[in-house]
């Protein structure tokens, strides 16, 4: 058997921190796998100081940690393999994987396959389907689509956090087995992003190291639990994943519907099952419907983007224009992320109420999550034209053109900008 060469690995993307004493059965070895759209290692400075080696990995491929990585491994059997150099110099008992989202995937994947002690995840994949909100957009050279049958016949303690905002990872834990080893907790008004939730409560640094606490301390450290958090797993009621399907996969909003108005009437206090079946009636226009049921999901967990944002839509749509800004604000507020979407509608709003300089604002502001999304630029035309501007307005055309090629819509605005140009001159 050929010896493996970690020496040659990209330490971008794979990072061996050892900083125990060589040979010492006290040792432990905490695995970190960073998530799609990581560009350094996830959980590097957080770690830091934790009396523990670690082992941080990257997958910029987005491939699930399965595809040709350059730099880093030519397969899911050769980074397994390569992985297995580090961890045979621990007790396996002494060996944690974490993740989040991908990277949360990447350690149940490959803690169970090896066989490793403790795997903590956070809003882990835990069915691979390219339909579904935080999936690879590709699964072809995915081996492991579905990890529930190696979660449940696992004999590692696994930890798996989740938060009941969205709705696709609902679904990802709905058949996983509570038992003495594997624990589920979903966190009440809480997104995709759980892990920066943890972190912002303080939280996380403990889960952290109670999992390697074992090791260096001498003794089981209790593992952590966490308030507003629920064990149901809805797993006896089919209606969840109906409504997951039909709603991600068939794009059938009615039927959809139907099923959250079941999941609603069996779980009221479950925010999630409101805000999409409120998102369903919005898709069939039925706006004063949907209005009732995101309100119904606004006091149950306020901080959620998503209800906001399609509470904005429905004062869009009844041209309410304050108040549509104030609810892509609040949009805007509550996500952990910068989402393009949110700031182009809030400059519409903006620009329907004459607020035409906010609305300059919040588009440049659009600029700095993409350069390249011809929305923005359509919607500085769009406001230029109303200031006059007609040069810049033009200009903003002609991007716009540029990366959204042959849209006829952006082409006929831009030719009549620029006959009336020339006629004017």
């Amino acid at each position: 058997m050929n010896q493996i060469d970690l020496t040659t690995l990209n330490p971008d993307l794979f990072l061996y921190e050892p900083t125990g004493q060589p040979g010492s059965s006290a040792r432990s070895l905490l695995v970190i796998f960073s998530g799609v759209n990581a560009t350094r290692f996830m959980g590097y400075k957080l770690t830091r100081d934790m009396p523990c080696d670690k082992l941080f990995i990257r997958d910029p491929s987005k491939s699930w940690y399965h595809g040709n990585i350059d730099g880093l491994a030519e397969g899911i059997e050769d980074l397994l393999a390569k992985i297995k150099v580090i961890t045979d110099k621990y007790p396996m008992e002494h060996v944690t994987f974490l993740g989040s989202s991908m990277g949360g995937f990447a350690a149940l994947l490959f803690g169970i396959l090896l066989n490793i002690g403790k795997i903590i995840a956070f809003g882990p994949q835990i069915r691979i389907n390219p339909h579904l909100p935080n999936n690879p957009k590709n699964d072809s050279q995915i081996e492991y689509k579905d990890l529930t049958p190696l979660i449940n016949s696992s004999t590692a303690e696994i930890d798996i956090y989740i938060g009941l905002n969205e709705l696709a990872d609902i679904y990802h834990v709905q058949d996983i087995k509570q038992s003495d080893n594997v624990r589920v907790q979903r966190l009440f008004g809480q997104p995709h992003n759980v892990m920066l939730f943890l972190t912002k409560i303080n939280c996380l640094d403990t889960i952290i190291r109670s999992s390697i606490a074992p090791a260096v301390g001498g003794r089981q450290e209790r593992r952590p639990g966490l308030p507003l958090s629920i064990s149901d797993s809805f797993a006896k009621n089919s209606t969840l994943q109906n409504a997951v399907f039909a709603y991600y996969i068939d794009k059938n909003y009615s039927l959809a519907g139907t099923f959250f108005a079941e999941l609603t009437a069996a779980y009221p206090a479950i925010n999630t099952f409101w805000k999409f079946y409120g998102i369903c009636l919005y898709h069939e226009s039925e706006y004063k419907q949907a209005q009732e049921m995101l309100s119904i999901a606004e006091t149950i967990a306020y901080s959620d983007e998503e209800l906001h944002y399609y509470q904005g839509l429905i004062s869009l749509q009844g041209k309410h224009y304050e108040r549509a800004s104030a609810r892509f604000e609040q949009a805007i507020q509550f996500a952990p992320q910068k989402k393009l979407t949110y700031f182009i509608k809030l400059a519409i709003s903006y620009r329907e109420s004459g607020r035409l300089d906010n609305a300059l604002r919040t588009l440049t502001q659009s600029l700095a999550i993409s350069k390249t999304n011809y929305g923005t630029y359509y919607q500085f035309a769009q406001i230029h034209k109303l200031k006059n501007n007609i040069d810049q307005a033009i200009t903003s055309l002609q991007l716009a053109a540029k990366y959204s090629p042959g849209n006829q819509q952006i082409l006929q605005e831009l030719h009549a900008l620029e006959c009336n140009r020339v006629y004017t001159i």
